[in-house]
């Protein structure tokens, strides 16, 4: 029952983001089939994510459907067109403070601090390498791990793993140079979603 919860929960606002972005984005109003394969693997992911990411309690799997259809819209919309309107992180943050605030109880200063030096290093230092709104992406995951109760090391090992799935698709891809760049860019915020899966 949570799982079709989340999933309902989570698509129904991804359709939403989706729809209003293609009034707003000429580039979404006529979609190509590449925006519809991707359209259609965000739908698959959510379905999977449902499942995985099964909450113990109604309020948190609400939360967690808000978060998780708010990372994939931006993924979705970072991949079709490298192009991420920042309002749509906006449910994923929101119930991330909202899931820090319900668990406030655990909540430690040293958490509240690491938190705040993370994003403060992803928009001074890592923005400016891969793009604000990918920053943005990290700091929205962050804010969640900390309300799940996670610290620094598992916002660095989010990192870490957005960087080794993006390094193994591209390297099959052969969109690697003898330098280790990547000979064209790409979308980071699916890698990060795909990440996420595992945290």
């Amino acid at each position: 029952m949570a799982a079709i919860l989340n999933c309902f929960i989570s698509t129904g606002l991804f359709l939403a983001g989706y729809k209003l972005v293609k009034t707003m984005d000429q580039e979404f109003a006529s979609a190509s089939m590449r925006h519809k394969k991707a359209a259609a693997a965000a739908i698959l992911y959510l379905v999977l994510a449902a499942f995985v990411k099964q909450q113990e309690s109604m309020e948190k799997n609400i939360l967690v459907s808000f978060f998780l259809g708010s990372l994939v819209l931006a993924a979705y919309c970072d991949f079709c067109t490298t192009d991420v309107y920042d309002m749509l992180y906006m449910p994923g943050i929101v119930s991330g403070i909202f899931l820090m605030v319900r668990n406030r109880d655990f909540l430690t200063k040293q958490m509240v601090f690491e938190l705040i030096f993370f994003v403060l290093i992803q928009f001074l230092i890592f923005g400016r390498m891969y793009g604000i709104s990918d920053s943005i992406a990290f700091s929205m995951c962050a804010v969640w791990l900390t309300g799940s109760g996670k610290r620094l090391l598992a916002y660095l090992l989010l990192m870490s793993a957005a960087f080794i799935l993006l390094a193994i698709v591209q390297g099959i891809q052969g969109n690697i140079n003898r330098k280790g760049n990547l000979k064209k860019p790409v979308a980071l915020i699916p890698y990060i979603a795909a990440a996420m899966l595992f945290f």
